[in-house]
């Protein structure tokens, strides 16, 4: 991306997923539209874990509809770009790319074969070891008692691929397709301009968190729930709700649209529980 700063960027659009995969645009989402995101892609060698993350980054609907709403982005659907792109393509380049990836997908056999074996060989090893300890043998790596000098087995070479670029689309002239969003998207809102950052609220049992400068440098001050503004629920909720913030050292927000104008913007108003003593 030539300009992501002040050219629309892509969000591509994968399963009601909205995803971000150029790695430029990540440092200006989180320090000019305040947009945290948050990443998917792991290592593939080590998928199972969660530490270390990075590309894409999936976006919230109210995030993307932000940005979209914004003029700061638009929506590509990822199917039909690459289906796009591969229909382009020659036959010899069809055939190069089933080649490679079978070829991958060949040394990545050998490689799990070759690591399932090497961990075969150590256990058999320790086993032997242990066994010769009880009788009360004596083993040596340099020699004797008949120990033998462990293998080291080479891994196969990793394949060389060529690399694909998929240009996205570029944005549409006219009006553009916008995210579909929960009916707190409005709450939402009106805490964004307010210059908070919000991120999903799943942990705290909340719509969102707000926190008020960056995540990186602030502790989150309310656990945000959206309601309807003519809708009733209990004290009981109250209560559970300002004993939690409370016990997560936060302000239990809750808020909704009061009315809408007659340019059809929403009015939204706030408020916020503190559990006494907080």
């Amino acid at each position: 991306m030539s300009d992501c700063s002040t050219t629309p960027f892509p969000i591509h659009t994968s399963d009601n997923r909205y995803l971000i995969l150029d790695i430029n645009v990540i440092p200006i989402l989180r320090e000019k539209y305040r947009i945290l995101g948050h990443m998917l892609g792991t290592l593939p060698q080590i998928p199972q874990q969660n530490v270390f993350l990075g590309l894409p980054m999936q976006l919230l609907p109210e995030e993307a509809k932000l940005l979209v709403d914004q003029g700061a982005a638009y929506l590509v659907d990822s199917k039909e770009v690459y289906r796009d792109w591969y229909k382009s393509l020659g036959e010899e380049e069809k055939e190069k790319i089933l080649e490679e990836r079978k070829h991958a997908e060949v040394m990545d056999g050998e490689r799990r074969k070759q690591e399932a074996d090497e961990r075969k060989r150590k256990f058999w090893e320790k086993k032997r070891l242990d066994d010769l300890k009880k009788q009360g043998g004596e083993t040596s790596l340099e020699g004797g008692s008949g120990s033998e000098t462990p293998t080291v087995s080479e891994r196969p070479e990793t394949p060389i691929q060529t690399e694909y670029v998929v240009a996205a689309p570029k944005p549409p002239s006219g009006s553009t397709e916008v995210p579909n969003v929960p009916e707190t998207y409005p709450l939402f809102k009106y805490l964004h301009e307010k210059e908070y950052y919000l991120s999903s609220g799943l942990r705290f049992g909340a719509n969102y968190v707000a926190y008020p400068g960056d995540p990186a440098r602030f502790h989150s001050h309310f656990c945000v729930n959206s309601k309807q503004f003519d809708e009733e629920f209990s004290m009981i909720d109250i209560v559970g709700g300002g004993r939690l913030g409370g016990g997560v050292k936060k302000g239990w927000l809750l808020g909704g649209v009061e009315n809408t104008d007659e340019s059809g913007k929403d009015n939204v108003r706030a408020f916020c529980v503190e559990w006494g003593g907080f």
